[in-house]
């Protein structure tokens, strides 16, 4: 059974769907098969996962298989990831993941909230048949409204990703605050928030601040991503920094439709590390939730 992360704030413009499909990357990287779920209407990660809607020919999407309200109906809008290498072939990463996309009328299925058991339409499309993966990763939209209600009831645990500006700061409050007092709501009481990633990170005061701020609220579940090795005659090396930072690779690689790994620099060798450290850091999350079980 795969472990199912949703990731999530209150804000947008954080970064949030970036983070989910390099995540989805390095996970790829340590052998692990990934389905994607796009829950937010702005399609972002299904753009960077390489999804292009073709308006004359409309293909299912996540909207279809949470209309249809029966168990097991994502799997019918399933896609490959689209990330190529130079010679148009597949890339490694990419064969290992897989994304159920969305388009903007994702939308409409707001309107479904008051109907009877919508919370779990999510949780009942993936029923069934996602046993073949060993993750699979939520990407909801900036609310607290009912597409992020549902992937509340279908997950096994939150990550937060969050800038360190005032409002991103609270907006994180705020959307860790919501998981604790309304996980039963939605049906699912032992969801856990699991993580929070900073992202966009820049040497300011402010930042330094928001960054403070957030450590204080979350203390360890703030991840610290940062990486070094001891290089003879040199001393200690930074493989990666603490924080995602705001550096331009990062975006680079949702432009290109690419993993950051697949870009040349150290800036995209340091961003690849520490993505991978966030996939150890879910990894020791779910052991400690086995263990504890």
């Amino acid at each position: 059974m795969p472990h199912k992360v949703m990731f999530g704030n209150h804000k947008g413009g954080v970064g949030k769907s970036s983070v989910v499909v390099q995540t989805a990357a390095a996970l790829a990287r340590a052998g692990k098969r990934v389905l994607v779920v796009d829950m937010d209407p702005q399609a972002s990660s299904s753009a960077y996962l390489g999804f292009v809607e073709d308006p004359d020919n409309p293909v299912p999407t996540i909207s279809e298989a949470l209309r249809s309200n029966e168990r097991g109906a994502g799997a019918g809008a399933v896609y490959e990831c689209g990330w190529v290498d130079d010679a148009g072939e597949q890339t490694v990463e990419a064969s290992l993941i897989h994304l159920i996309p969305c388009r903007a009328d994702f939308e409409n299925r707001e309107v479904e909230a008051g109907q009877v058991g919508a919370v779990r339409r999510l949780r009942k499309a993936l029923e069934g048949w996602t046993d073949e993966y060993d993750y699979v990763l939520i990407d909801t939209p900036p609310r607290l409204g009912h597409l992020t209600q549902m992937s509340m009831a279908a997950s096994d645990a939150v990550i937060i990703v969050t800038e360190p500006e005032r409002d991103g700061t609270v907006a994180a409050f705020r959307f860790a605050e919501f998981v604790t007092e309304h996980a039963e709501d939605v049906t699912n009481p032992d969801l856990r928030l699991a993580g929070v990633v900073l992202n966009k990170r820049r040497h300011t005061a402010e930042h330094q601040q928001r960054t403070e701020d957030l450590q204080s609220y979350f203390n360890d579940l703030l991840w610290d991503l940062r990486t070094t090795e001891d290089v003879p005659g040199i001393g200690e090396r930074e493989l990666s920094p603490t924080w995602l930072p705001g550096w331009s690779v990062f975006s680079n690689a949702s432009s290109f439709k690419c993993s950051v790994s697949s870009l040349p620099g150290k800036p995209a060798r340091q961003i690849t590390t520490a993505f991978d450290q966030i996939t150890r850091r879910l990894s020791e999350h779910f052991a400690e939730e086995e263990k504890a079980a």
